[in-house]
């Protein structure tokens, strides 16, 4: 059994085991951790496509009420 021996499985969660002495519990199957790895990379891309998305209507709330003043402006002449 290996490096296994010294832990204890987690029932009903394959790839999980749990150390004894710290009571941690840790995930042995790589293909899970690649998985959450993926999806955690995926939702900070997200966020920052989110982030830039507002940040450009800001920019363009901005240059709207730019816009305004100058009109308004140009009409009280």
């Amino acid at each position: 059994m290996g490096i296994y021996k010294e832990y204890q499985k987690v029932d009903g969660h394959p790839g999980l085991f749990r150390d004894p002495q710290t009571r941690a519990v840790i995930n042995m199957n790589t293909a899970d951790i690649d998985k959450a790895r993926a999806r955690k990379e995926k939702q900070k891309e997200q966020v920052q496509k989110m982030e830039a998305v507002q940040k450009d209507v800001d920019q363009m709330k901005s240059d709207i009420g730019d816009i305004k003043h100058l009109l308004q402006k140009l009409a009280g002449q």
